[in-house]
């Protein structure tokens, strides 16, 4: 009889009735806080395991890659599996009037992005917020395709889906701003901001 492989089964550690029974053969107060560390410990392993497998490590097509500044943590935060950063060969650019940027796969800058593991419910949550309504719909502001990505070195790494900017909207090609130099939209924002501060503080010392 070993106790401590009777524990680490989750299929009795589950069952409420179970553990109930091994806490009353339990006598000594010493063994009985042994026994429930150990539940506690192999309950939460179990779980820990199940939530990961639900976030979508077995679905290999269901990483995205994402450049996060605008609502993008409120989908991603506590639904994701973040994999690392990575980089997508192409050219980033502004957009007028919105604070996101245009993707666009021409090009052989290496934009900088963020690569996640997502499970299917939050995949379509994230098609949502990218206006993305199915293959090759004009009203799309972004497609989605699969793409490499690669290393700082430019080395293939991963595969994970990207959401581009849909040339084939004319709303898109008349809203189409500058390049972005430094291939990082969060990067380029702050230095956006630290610029418009630079000059009001020029003005106010000329007050």
């Amino acid at each position: 009889f070993n106790l401590e492989n009777i524990l680490k089964n989750q299929e009795l550690l589950i069952d409420p009735e179970i553990s109930e029974r091994l806490a009353v053969l339990v006598n000594s107060a010493t063994i009985a806080a042994k026994v429930l560390g150990l539940i506690a410990t192999s309950v939460e392993e179990g779980f820990e395991r199940e939530d990961t497998k639900s976030l979508g490590f077995n679905y290999c097509n269901t990483k995205i890659i994402e450049n996060l500044y605008t609502n993008h943590d409120i989908y991603l935060r506590d639904r994701s599996i973040y994999c690392g950063d990575g980089y997508i060969k192409g050219s980033l650019m502004t957009i007028d009037g919105v604070v996101y940027p245009a993707f666009l796969p021409q090009g052989d800058h290496l934009v900088f992005g963020e690569l996640y593991d997502v499970d299917d419910e939050t995949a379509q949550c994230l098609d949502e917020l990218e206006s993305y309504f199915g293959k090759n719909n004009q009203s799309n502001e972004y497609n989605k395709i699969s793409m490499d990505i690669l290393d700082q070195n430019g080395q293939i790494k991963d595969q994970a889906f990207v959401y581009i900017y849909n040339m084939d909207n004319p709303r898109n090609v008349e809203s189409l701003g500058h390049d972005i130099e430094e291939s990082d939209y969060v990067l380029y924002i702050q230095k956006q901001k630290l610029r418009n501060q630079s000059v009001f503080d020029d003005q106010d010392s000329v007050l």
